[in-house]
């Protein structure tokens, strides 16, 4: 059986394919019913940054990383890894206690482009679509989480935001690769100083899947993130506005109590599409009790 900590490891890996800039109505929950237009990964990096404040307030034991994934290489500044394996994914920061500066690389993420149109080979002429490298974020994100503190008693949890839409899988390679890296994940280690619990991944799936409205890519790959989670012990669960991501982030291990609508108003500053610091005082207001914070980020 697991045993839960008080401390805690978390990864959270981001999808920021090309796919992650397109726009959904987000309910604010005012008295006037204002809905908002905004970009998928905007709402996701408000969220994300929202998230770590929170529970930091909570908790001085709680650590994070941030590791992207899905941008071009080009565009991959902060490049914490070096190798061809790595070139579409982008690692923020490491675990460690979050700062100004990585708040400000969480805000300054940018969405990819689909990569198409290119060959399997150079000596063939097929042309294929770039997979998002989620299994490569994976690795990222096991290898930030069990390099740090071994041997002491954490929480060990990673935190995947996508919203399904790009090719996670494109043959079984893919698949024996993601199985290796999630048996990584499901493996206790007992060795004496790295001693370490299996590692939980919990998902959140930006907008509902529906049978009407929802793509071929999507479906699939919300029945592969299910089984992910499903194997790690982890929480499953679409989310289309900051409540539902939240609420989906509270029932899990180390993440945090569940939210109270009565304890603390959290003010979530979701930026206008057309410019990422031009905020509305009051945009989105739910009550939570995690920690709150009530500032924009």
């Amino acid at each position: 059986s697991r045993t839960t900590h008080s401390k805690n490891l978390c990864s959270i890996i981001l999808d920021a394919s090309a796919s992650m800039g397109s726009t959904f109505m987000v309910d604010n929950d005012l008295p006037t019913r204002h809905m908002s237009s905004v970009s998928k990964i905007k709402l996701c990096k408000e969220f994300v940054n929202t998230y770590i404040c929170m529970r930091c307030a909570e908790s001085k034991t709680v650590e994070f990383a941030v590791t992207t994934f899905g941008q071009d290489p080009d565009m991959n500044e902060n490049h914490l890894r070096e190798g061809e394996s790595y070139n579409y994914i982008n690692e923020l920061f490491t675990m460690g206690h979050p700062t100004q500066a990585d708040n400000l690389l969480v805000r300054n993420i940018d969405i990819g482009t689909n990569i198409q149109n290119i060959p399997n080979s150079d000596d063939d002429d097929e042309l294929y679509t770039q997979p998002a490298d989620l299994i490569g974020a994976i690795a990222v994100a096991f290898d930030s989480i069990v390099q740090v503190h071994q041997g002491l008693a954490y929480n060990r949890v990673m935190i995947l935001l996508t919203d399904g839409e790009q090719i996670f899988i494109s043959n079984d390679d893919d698949y024996e690769d993601l199985d290796a890296v999630i048996g990584s994940c499901l493996l206790e280690e007992k060795e004496k100083g790295k001693q370490r619990q299996p590692i939980i991944i919990h998902v959140i799936v930006i907008g509902k899947c529906n049978q009407k409205n929802t793509s071929t890519i999507k479906k699939a790959n919300v029945k592969l993130l299910k089984e992910i989670s499903s194997r790690t012990g982890g929480v499953y669960c679409e989310a289309d506005d900051p409540a539902q991501m939240l609420w989906g982030l509270s029932v899990g291990t180390g993440l945090g109590s569940r939210p109270m609508m009565s304890k603390t108003s959290l003010r979530f500053m979701v930026p206008s599409n057309n410019d990422e610091n031009d905020y509305d005082d009051g945009d989105y207001e739910k009550g939570a009790g995690m920690g709150g914070c009530d500032k924009k980020l």
